[in-house]
């Protein structure tokens, strides 16, 4: 009987010891990865915002000029009244990163009204079929940041707005530090007032200039051609930076999410890696102990 249990310790032992190296070697992957995806985020941050300083420059007559709502491809009625774009991703093993995020797009998708959600990545597609919401779009989640991707997700957005008068919404994991992961909903089309969003979150303090606080004139340069047929001509842009800006920080987020997950895992895995190893050791000392205490008794 003690042999069996050795048996299975043994087994166990094996099995534990190989989640071990798995989980480690994750870990490190996805540190790699993240090291990597790191210093591209201040840039990002920094490339929407010189966006949204250009737009808010234009004054408010353009901005307004350039949203508009006008006929356009599919009509009024081919996007519902909010539009929300879940960020999440194609693989798990990152802890709550993709829950938190769709739980909170889903509930903002399932509120009263007439809302509808773009996916990125199969678990967030999964978590809205599961709950019986289907994505008015599926798309899939890029490896790293897509700016590609990014344009078309913008067009699309930006001609949702205009064609059908649709307000846009982006649900991300704002990256904070590698320990510090926030999921966000933030407006995109029409783009969001900058107080609405704290400064800190948008760019680094080190690259911003106290005077963003002051009351901003409405217009600061003569525009040719019109600040209407520029804040048009820039607001695919602007909410394609927006986009790619989330896809980076989602992107970020979801690597030090797994970097965490791993590392714990690992913890919880060599914990019981020793406690194995302790009840191994008990009873292969019982094991010897009743072989000497036979092998006396024989003697005598």
């Amino acid at each position: 009987m003690p042999e069996e249990g050795m048996r299975e310790i043994r087994r166990r032992l094996n099995s534990v010891s190989t989640t071990v190296a798995i989980t480690r070697a994750m870990k490190t992957v996805a540190s790699i990865k993240l090291q990597k995806i790191r210093p591209s985020i201040v840039p990002a941050r920094q490339y929407y915002q010189a966006y949204e300083e250009a737009w808010l420059d234009a004054g408010d007559e353009a901005r307004a000029e350039a949203l508009r709502t006008s006929a356009g491809p599919g009509g009024a009625g081919a996007w519902p009244h909010a539009v929300f774009v879940l960020f999440s991703s194609d693989r798990g093993l990152a802890g709550s990163y993709n829950a938190d995020v769709a739980r909170m797009a889903l509930d903002a998708a399932a509120a009263p009204g007439d809302a509808g959600l773009v996916v990125l990545g199969r678990k967030g597609r999964d978590a809205a079929l599961a709950r019986g919401l289907r994505p008015l779009k599926s798309l899939p989640w890029p490896d790293r940041p897509d700016a590609s991707l990014a344009r078309h997700i913008g067009r699309m957005l930006v001609d949702a707005g205009r064609f059908s008068g649709a307000q846009s919404f982006l649900v991300y994991t704002r990256f904070h530090s590698a320990f510090h992961l926030q999921a966000v909903v933030v407006p995109c089309v029409p783009p969001g007032r900058p107080e609405k969003v704290r400064r800190s979150d948008v760019l680094d303090e080190s690259t911003l200039r106290e005077s963003r606080t002051a009351a901003r004139p409405e217009q600061r340069a003569l525009w040719e051609p019109s600040a209407g047929e520029v804040a048009e001509a820039l607001l695919p842009h602007l909410v394609a930076s927006h986009v790619y800006l989330a896809m980076t920080e989602s992107r970020a987020s979801e690597l030090a999410a797994r970097v965490s997950a791993m590392d714990s895992a690992s913890t919880k895995a060599e914990d019981l890696l020793e406690e194995l190893e302790r009840r191994y050791n008990r009873l292969r000392r019982e094991r010897i102990t009743r072989e000497l205490v036979e092998a006396s008794g024989r003697e005598g």
